[in-house]
C-alpha cells in the first residue's frame, strides 16, 4: 500500500542524468494515479534542405542533453518536477524552481510552486520552443515541451544551490573525494533560508 510521504523538502542525489532518469521513473511508477506522456516536437534547423536528410526526427528525439528537457516526459498528478531555463524572473519562474504537478492538461500543466520567495502559488505551464545549446552538436534544433524536468532525483551539481530538509546520495560507484560529500553535507545543514 501507497504511504503518502512529503516530497517537498526531500530529494536524492546522484551523479549522473542516467541515474536520475532511472530513480525519476521508478518513483513515479510507485505514485497512485493515471500517467500521461508527453512528446516533444522537434525540427532541425538547417541551411540547406539536403542538411536536413542527415539528421532525422527520430535522431533528434533519442537526444537526451543537459539541461534540456527529453522528448519523452511522463507525469502523474503528485509529481515533484523543476524548471530548466530561467522563464520570467519577477514572478519567480527561475532554473531550478521545484512544483508539484496538480493538473496534467492537454498543453500545459498545472502547477504549484513549493520553493523559492513564490511557494504556495499556482502557476500554468506551456509547452515552450527551446534550443539546447550543446555545441558538441553539428547542427542546431528546436525542441517544443514543458521546460522542466522530474525531480525526485537530480544529479549533484544541478541539486547545488536547493534548500532541502534531507537528502538521499546513491553513488553506483566512486564520483568524488570524501572532502567533497562533507562540503555537500555542511552547505545542506548550514543554508540558511
Amino acid at each position: 500500500m501507497f504511504e503518502r510521504i512529503d516530497f517537498t523538502n526531500c530529494a536524492i542525489r546522484a551523479p549522473i542524468n542516467e541515474h536520475c532518469n532511472e530513480i525519476n521513473g521508478k518513483v513515479v511508477e510507485l505514485l497512485p494515479g493515471d500517467s500521461k506522456t508527453y512528446l516533444s516536437v522537434n525540427r532541425l534547423i538547417a541551411e540547406e534542405e539536403r542538411e536536413a536528410l542527415n539528421f532525422p526526427l527520430e535522431f533528434l528525439d533519442r537526444l537526451d542533453l543537459s539541461g534540456s528537457p527529453p522528448h519523452k516526459l511522463t507525469f502523474k498528478e503528485g509529481v515533484i518536477v523543476m524548471l530548466l531555463r530561467n522563464l520570467n524572473v519577477s514572478i519567480g519562474l527561475l532554473n531550478g524552481a521545484r512544483f508539484i504537478v496538480r493538473k496534467l492538461h492537454e498543453n500545459c500543466l498545472d502547477l504549484h510552486v513549493i520553493s523559492g520567495d513564490k511557494a504556495g502559488e499556482r502557476i500554468l505551464l506551456p509547452r515552450i520552443d527551446l534550443s539546447p545549446a550543446d555545441s558538441s552538436l553539428p547542427f542546431s534544433f528546436e525542441r517544443r515541451q514543458f521546460p522542466i524536468c522530474i525531480a525526485f532525483c537530480m544529479t549533484i551539481n544541478r541539486a547545488q544551490g536547493q534548500t532541502l530538509k534531507r537528502v538521499g546520495i546513491y553513488l553506483p560507484q566512486p564520483v568524488f573525494a570524501m572532502v567533497n560529500y562533507m562540503l555537500h553535507s555542511y552547505e545542506l545543514h548550514h543554508t540558511k533560508c
